[in-house]
Parts: C-alpha cells; structure tokens; sequence
C-alpha cells in the first residue's frame, strides 16, 4: 500500500490496477484518490466508466481503447469481473489487450477474492499494479479513527477507540457510519468517551455473542440469559443466535487448536480469516472451555438445529438451554 500511497502522491500513475480484498472501504477509498487526480470534475461524465455488472466482452475491450475526450487521461472502473477466479472467463484476446494496454487509459479492476493461478491475473499482475486490501489489525484501525475523529473536532484515549472497535465491528464502512453518529452526539464536547460509545453505538451481533460466551465461560449463567433475552428483544431471531453461538465455539476451537499446534496469534487469525483482535479474544475465550466441551459443544449445536428445524423443541427454549448447560459446566 506504500508503494500506491507514492503513486497518489506523485501522480505517477500505472495504466493497470487490480484491488481486491475483505475492506471495501480502503478499496473504495484509493479508487476516489486515484479518480481525484487523474480526472477533472467538468469532464467525469465523459471520461470516466464504472462497470459494475456482467457486460459482453467486447464492450469492456472497446471501452478500455476509447480515446479521451479533451483530456488526457481516461479512467475505466470495473467491479467483480468474472476474470479472476478459478473459472476465469477471460478471452485470449482481453489478455492481449491487457498485455499491449493503451496508454491513454487506466483501468482498475476490483474484486473480493481472486485465483493468482489464472492467465488473467497473471497478466494483470505482470503489467500493471495489484495491491490486497485486507482487515486493518485493531491497533491501526484505533489509529485510523483518531485520525478521523481529530478531523471532526473530537478525540477519544486509546481504550475507548478499541473498545469502540469491538463494539461496532471491523467493517471501516460502518465505523465511518458509527464515528459520524457519535460526534453528532457529542456536538458540544470535544472528549469521546467509553459512556458515550456503550449510550449510543449500535453493538454488532458479533459483539453481543462475545459477551454471552464470556457469560458462559465464567459460568454467570444469569447474565448469559440476560444478555440472549436483549438479543431477542432486539428482534434477533433464536436461530441466528444459535449459528452465531455456533460460530463462536468453532473459532475459539480452531483457535486453541492452531495454537497447540505451535502457530502464533497472528498466524492463527490469518488462517481462519478473522482479524488479530477477534482470535486474541477467541484465544481468551478458550481459557474458559476444555477441548472436549468445545467439541461435545459444537456437537450439541448441531443437534439443536436439527431439533428445531424439525419441530422436535421450540427454537427459543433450545437456545436458553443450551445456555444455561454449557454456563454451568
């Protein structure tokens, strides 16, 4: 990303550009950056496409050699192609284009996942510029929230903008969303703090199941069911809780495995998928439950499911059992 930020900065630009990755938002955000400086505003209409939906071949090719229109450059933007997957639909002839690519456009394609083993990629990677956009750790999302939150006037101390991050999620989209509602709320003030955040941050689903599993894990089992009775207050369904609950208890198990298995934290995260904070809390988690009741956990998940799906039990009575079971063990 070091070497794109330059690029931005020095407006020396590549003609070929593939982001992809989990954050839509710094895909999006570098996309504007780039389309900042390289296209004037009264001339956006004319020089500047986005192609967001399954269009003929032909017509891509024919836009990426369209000439500019009064200026110089051309800018051509193109959202989860079908060309970078396992099955890449990619014609020998788009790779010859990319291969011998008009200097007078640049053309960014953004995907969510991509198959470095196919052609295309392979082409694209060789003639142009490919950056992975990836969840930013919670010690540079905190970093990246004071930044905005100084912009706004406003300030947070360290605990409060992670705490604000376990509360609202990873996702920088909802975060931005999250940041702008607190200093509306704050209008007055300019100190953010944790009060603020728990009085009107809207908590992930994410959130809540973490607090209910360290509910179990500490054997409150009281509070668990407090915390599952605000759960269906807030109208979640009992048996997206369960998937959830479910969800939890696989990551905390894949996460003790890992670890037994000698891989570090951060390795551990990047093998699952999930960022560092969230396997750091997994890994605290795990502390709280033996292997075998993760297992014999995990197994009764899916009996539960298979229960309620059947009409074998009521699915809110399932849930509050398998709650207090495993807040008592």
């Amino acid at each position: 990303m070091v070497g794109l930020k330059k690029q931005i900065k020095d407006s020396d630009f590549k003609n070929i550009y593939l982001f992809y990755g989990e954050e839509n938002y710094l895909k999006n955000h570098y996309v504007e950056k780039i389309k900042e400086k390289v296209i004037h505003k009264d001339s956006e209409l004319m020089n500047c496409e986005v192609i967001e939906k399954d269009v003929d071949e032909g017509y891509i090719i024919n836009s990426l050699e369209t000439l500019p229109f009064l200026s110089d450059r051309r800018l051509v933007i193109i959202k989860n192609s079908s060309y970078f997957g396992a099955k890449s639909t990619a014609s020998d002839q788009l790779i010859k284009v990319i291969k011998d690519f008009p200097t007078q456009t640049i053309v960014i394609f953004i995907e969510d996942k991509i198959d470095r083993r196919n052609k295309f990629f392979k082409a694209v990677k060789s003639n142009g510029y490919v950056v992975e956009f990836n969840y930013l750790s919670e010690n540079d999302l905190a970093k990246w929230v004071a930044i905005e939150l100084k912009r706004l006037g406003k300030k947070a101390e360290y605990a409060t903008l992670v705490h604000f991050i376990r509360t609202v999620g990873t996702n920088m989209d909802q975060i931005k969303m999250e940041l702008d509602k607190l200093c509306a709320y704050k209008i007055e003030e300019s100190m953010i703090s944790i009060e603020d955040v728990n009085e009107i941050a809207t908590k992930t689903i994410e959130f809540k199941i973490f607090q209910l599993v360290d509910a179990m894990g500490m054997k409150k089992c009281e509070e668990a069911l407090i915390v599952y009775n605000n759960l269906l207050n807030s109208n979640e369904p009992p048996i997206r809780i369960l998937i959830m609950l479910t969800r939890q208890f696989r990551l905390i198990y894949q996460i003790k495995t890992l670890l037994e298995e000698g891989y570090n934290i951060n390795m551990a995260a990047k093998k699952i998928g999930v960022p560092p904070f969230v396997a750091k809390k997994c890994m605290t988690q795990g502390k709280s439950f033996k292997r075998e009741v993760l297992e014999e956990a995990l197994e009764e998940c899916l009996f539960i499911d298979m229960a309620i799906k059947s009409g074998q039990i009521k699915d809110r009575l399932a849930v509050e059992l398998l709650l207090t079971k495993y807040s008592q063990r």
